[in-house]
């Protein structure tokens, strides 16, 4: 086995904007990603597991490599060694593929390792519910990092890498090596950079300030008269990409510390969507949904089943709404999640 090492310079301005995000403390962190030859834990080599954290500054990136299959052991028992001493361990879409993966892996050589005693944070799995806003073709790793501007110089894909590992294994050489370890070490680098995911988090979990509420009246393709309310909201911190998101009649777009939401009125109302629409049925002669222990009062012919589409109610849009923040907050939350559903 093979340990390489590197360590670089992060100011307190960067840390420190991308802590005021992240729900966990990043001192107590450390990222990892694992390479392997395939995706069987009994037909392929782990060879490579890759570990960032940053202490006083200085973010320090350990590679541990098997030079051959024989290696393996070594590289888990590094690795496990590595990360006893934090609390929480960072991947993307480790719960998914790397962390099954390594308890396999373990379990076939016969040691007892696992991680009961340190929280498992999978970036891939956090931004699920904001897929809709992204607009991406996908959530995969590579994709995320366009999104945010992120360049890397490894052109490979970890499937490609395999041939090459494949090939060092026959003849070593420090050009095959370069490539498998740049590949790695941008993915763990550039997991610091996607904790900017979290921004977006933060925006769906309700992390902002209301800048301004206004009424705007516009007349639509047909010559109606359509009367709309938006909503001004200032971010604590800054959207690196812009997103932009609608159903029905809400529309959000976001960037910068700047978030804008419309929606329309009807006779003064606005639609305030329930989560759970399996609960609910629709009263079509009152174009409103309530709950299934209410409906059971409702004649069954004025009744049908809610969907994700008309489980709503209707609120006054008036000053009494306006005026009151923290009701304003709660439904603009509500309208964030269902652009997101």
């Amino acid at each position: 086995m093979r340990i390489f090492e590197e360590k670089s310079h992060i100011d307190n301005v960067t840390l420190d904007a991308l802590q005021q995000v992240f729900p966990y403390d990043i001192s107590k962190c450390i990222f990892f990603d694992i390479e392997t030859t395939g995706f069987i834990y009994s037909k392929t080599i782990l060879y490579l597991i890759g570990c960032m954290y940053i202490d006083n500054n200085v973010v320090h990136i350990i590679q541990f490599f098997s030079e051959s299959k024989d290696d393996e052991l070594d590289v888990l028992n590094s690795f496990f060694e590595k990360i006893s001493s934090f609390s929480h361990l960072v991947s993307f879409n480790g719960n998914g593929f790397d962390i099954p993966y390594i308890l396999k892996k373990c379990k076939l050589y016969n040691i007892s390792y696992n991680f009961d005693n340190i929280n498992s944070v999978d970036i891939y799995k956090d931004i699920q519910p904001l897929k809709n806003l992204f607009k991406t073709q996908n959530l995969k790793l590579k994709t995320m990092e366009r999104f945010l501007g992120i360049n890397r110089s490894d052109m490979f894909s970890g499937g490609e890498l395999i041939e090459v590992y494949s090939d060092y294994l026959k003849n070593p050489c420090k050009e095959s090596l370069s490539l498998l370890l740049l590949h790695n070490y941008e993915d763990i680098k550039g997991m610091l950079d996607l904790l900017h995911l979290y921004k977006y988090i933060s925006l769906y979990n309700g992390n902002f300030e209301i800048d301004d509420i206004t009424i705007n009246r516009y007349e639509d393709m047909d010559g109606n008269d359509v009367d709309e309310i938006l909503f001004d909201l200032y971010l604590p911190y800054c959207l690196p990409a812009r997103i932009s998101g609608s159903y029905d009649d809400i529309y959000i777009t976001a960037y910068d510390n700047c978030a804008k939401i419309k929606n329309r009125l009807h006779n003064g109302c606005i639609k305030f969507y329930y989560e759970d629409y399996k609960n609910y049925y629709y009263l079509p002669l009152e174009d409103k949904a309530v709950h299934k222990s209410v409906a059971e009062f409702v004649d069954k012919s004025h009744r049908t089943k809610a969907t994700k589409d008309n489980c709503y109610t209707w609120i006054n849009a008036d000053q009494s709404f306006t005026s009151n923040n923290q009701t304003v907050k709660k439904y603009l939350i509500n309208l964030i999640k269902n652009i997101c559903k």
